[in-house]
């Protein structure tokens, strides 16, 4: 399933990452460019804020966490292998531009409950490219680093159901808006939904929720490359 998406207003770090090899700024003798990118550096200078993308073909949830929001990086591997995590995906349609609200919620031993809640905007080429290789999938990787330690997490999880969760709220959306709305609204629309849900787990509807089940340890980095003719 694949969406005819608005036109992209923020490139995806994919469309970024290529831009650079089509510039030349890494590159081969053999008509070839390559680059090796570790997921968590698309987090690495933002903290407790996440970024859902695609990186070759695989979806992910990319989190730095601060010491404030977990500083325990043991606690939360135990705790993601044995329960997983739930993934909440809303649509968000109270002003002119609509917002895929994606909320994060996971545990650890110390710490309990982490939430984070992320406004999705459907503009961004990293929100596109994770919508559509989910949709195809039903798979999400989980790319987590610390500010306390070296550690990574980096594992893939099923995410059964996801398909139909996020399929309908795309399709409520495009129902609802001409041309998927006004974009220059975005700001407005996110502020009003902070107001409306002024907590991270307000309004969290468990039938619009996924569990993310581990299934298999994953490498935190990826290779992107492109030939040229």
């Amino acid at each position: 399933m694949s969406y005819l998406f608005p036109r992209r207003l923020t490139p995806s770090t994919e469309d970024d990452i290529l831009d650079g090899l089509n510039s030349g700024v890494v590159g081969t003798q053999t008509g070839a460019s390559a680059l090796i990118t570790l997921f968590v550096d698309a987090v690495k200078h933002r903290q407790d804020a996440p970024i859902y993308l695609t990186l070759s073909d695989n979806a992910a949830i990319c989190l730095h966490l601060s010491e404030k929001q977990s500083s325990d990086a043991d606690g939360l591997i135990d705790m993601l292998l044995k329960q997983g995590a739930q993934l909440y995906l809303q649509a968000y349609m109270a002003g002119d531009c609509p917002i895929l609200r994606a909320v994060l919620l996971m545990l650890d031993h110390s710490e309990g409950l982490l939430s984070f809640e992320s406004p999705l905007l459907l503009t961004n080429g990293d929100v596109q490219t994770f919508c559509d290789t989910v949709l195809g999938t039903e798979r999400i990787q989980l790319h987590i680093m610390f500010s306390t330690t070296d550690k990574l997490i980096a594992i893939e999880c099923l995410a059964h159901g996801v398909r139909r969760l996020l399929g309908g709220a795309l399709d409520d959306i495009r129902r609802t808006y001409k041309n998927w709305g006004d974009p220059e609204a975005a700001p407005a629309s996110v502020a009003q939904m902070e107001q409306d849900f002024p907590q991270i787990t307000s309004g969290l509807d468990p039938t619009q929720a996924v569990r993310l089940e581990f299934d298999k340890w994953v490498e935190p980095q990826i290779g992107i490359s492109r030939s040229f003719n």
